[in-house]
């Protein structure tokens, strides 16, 4: 696949599809690839990437109608149409919107988290991870079980390479490669709280 001078309506919605993890694994390779030599669709990944946001994890089943995608970034720039109703909690289940809560920056350089749920008295930790493009995280033991699923982009463990729909576990004890992004990524993580207390400062 030959680089890009400039971005077209279609070269968009090929890039949209790679974002939310729509295309066949073999595609998504050889587009992941081309990604990492083609400056103009690097930059479309990267800007629908922070678009989207958590979008991915509403992503319908069935195939989408062909103007999907375009009428889903119309509606994203309108705060008023992408604001959901508010709806009453059923008793003992929590529901955190698409909308709700905020990213938090840390200590490590490129990394922010959006918290989703903290059971301290179990020690895990629910949460997304968003890592910029270039971002490093360093290799560190595990006091507990973890998993981390790819929602959006790319990540390497070590010479592992992960993209949407990969998922890893950890065990207690193991340790963790040296973890980057090219293009950057957004991650699902469940983790021990007690992994994250001093990088979150609580």
């Amino acid at each position: 696949m030959s680089t890009h001078e400039e971005m077209t309506e279609e070269l968009s919605e090929r890039a949209s599809a790679f974002v939310l993890g729509s295309l066949p694994a073999d595609e998504a390779h050889a587009y992941r690839e081309h990604v990492e030599r083609c400056a103009t669709c690097r930059t479309e990944v990267a800007e629908l990437s922070a678009l989207y946001g958590d979008l991915s994890l509403l992503a319908p089943t069935t195939e989408p109608p062909p103007d999907l995608w375009k009428r889903v970034r119309e509606k994203m720039r309108d705060p008023e149409l992408s604001s959901p109703a508010e709806s009453p909690k059923p008793t003992g289940v929590s529901i955190v919107g698409a909308h709700e809560g905020e990213w938090q920056e840390v200590p490590i350089p490129g990394i922010r988290i959006r918290p989703l749920h903290l059971d301290k008295e179990a020690n895990r930790f629910t949460f997304f991870a968003r890592l910029d493009p270039g971002t490093v995280y360093p290799s560190h033991v595990h006091g507990g079980p973890e998993e981390c699923l790819v929602l959006q982009g790319d990540l390497m463990v070590g010479d592992r390479p992960m993209g949407p729909g990969d998922i890893q576990f950890a065990e207690k004890g193991s340790r963790h490669e040296e973890q980057t992004t090219k293009i950057g990524c957004l991650l699902l993580l469940t983790a021990p709280y007690s992994d994250l207390a001093e990088l979150l400062g609580s």
